[in-house]
């Protein structure tokens, strides 16, 4: 089961799509995995969904920065 340690919203607009930005960081219980997740939710089109793009880093002994903005930029290519 993974928990959720800390995490921040931020409300924006990104391309005249209102969204959600979650970002913080994850835990395994009972295990020794955990980093940072970043988390974009917004709704659909035709306002009648809300979707949620998730991306997870578990990169041990990596610096993650590097890696949680590379997943930024994908999500940000989703949402154009």
């Amino acid at each position: 089961m993974m928990i959720l340690l800390l995490w921040k919203v931020k409300a924006m607009y990104i391309n005249d799509k209102y969204v959600f930005k979650t970002t913080g960081a994850w835990k395994m219980v009972n295990d020794k995995m955990g980093g940072p997740f970043i988390n974009y939710a917004f709704l659909s089109e035709n306002n009648r969904e809300i979707i949620n793009i998730d991306g997870y880093v578990y990169a041990p002994n990596f610096e993650k920065s590097k890696l949680i903005r590379e997943l930024e930029a994908i999500i940000y290519s989703a949402l154009n």
